[in-house]
């Protein structure tokens, strides 16, 4: 039986996560004949997903466009959980918390957004 935790809003997660680690990577598949997209996991040789189109034509923007942002996944989910630390507890921080613990809040969020987010913004929008 899974450990359940409750978080914030009463969303109920896994405690913890279980998932091929990253970093996974987007690279070209051409195994098959429509040579799509494998998402691979470079530490263990995995493939943690396949885009292959359909049709008779080969992978285009948008395929490695999702092929990026399916890679960033283990990373997104590093970039919530941090996210939701940068509140120190304070779940009402408009009648609750202090002025001190406010100002404590909106810098760990900048922080955040600086140092967790940004650079995974950017890595899922980069073009081959």
């Amino acid at each position: 039986m899974s450990n359940f935790t409750e978080t914030l809003f009463g969303v109920t997660v896994p405690a913890q996560s279980i998932h091929t680690p990253a970093p996974w990577v987007a690279e070209l598949e051409e195994a098959s004949e429509h040579r799509g997209i494998a998402i691979c996991a470079p530490a263990n040789g995995w493939i943690v997903a396949t885009i292959t189109p359909e049709d008779d034509r080969q992978a285009d923007e948008i395929d490695w466009a999702n092929a990026r942002l399916i890679a960033e996944s283990p990373n997104l989910m590093d970039v919530l959980e941090a996210a939701h630390a940068c509140f120190n507890g304070q779940h009402n921080l408009m009648s609750t918390a202090t002025d001190d613990e406010r100002r404590v809040v909106v810098e760990n969020f900048l922080n955040w957004w600086n140092s967790k987010a940004l650079p995974v913004l950017e890595r899922i929008k980069e073009s081959d």
